[in-house]
């Protein structure tokens, strides 16, 4: 569990923010995540049954895009962007996996 913990301890960093336990997690944080990462699988859903595999696509990307710019506008690292990006991205391809699957 070392590539994990270096990314996490490197993506903190890059973000300003500082890794601390579990009883300090930011609750609202991760609330909306939760129920955006809900919305986006509901949207693939939608997508998949309309047979629009590049309405997903590009809305995976966009999604990606404004995570990126907003770590551009509060001056993250490079590392720190490249790593929002990618969980963004890797979570619709996911998506599109599973609901490919099923």
């Amino acid at each position: 569990m070392v590539f994990p913990y270096f990314v996490g301890k490197k993506w903190a960093e890059g973000s300003g923010v500082e890794l601390a336990n579990a009883s300090s997690m930011p609750i609202a944080a991760m609330a909306t995540q939760l129920f955006s990462t809900f919305l986006l699988a509901l949207l693939v859903g939608i997508t998949a049954a309309q047979n629009a595999l590049a309405t997903i696509i590009l809305i995976v990307l966009t999604v990606a895009g404004f995570v990126m710019s907003t770590g551009l506008f509060v001056r993250k690292s490079s590392f720190a962007i490249a790593v929002d990006g990618t969980f963004i991205v890797t979570m619709g391809v996911v998506m599109v996996i599973i609901q490919g699957i099923f």
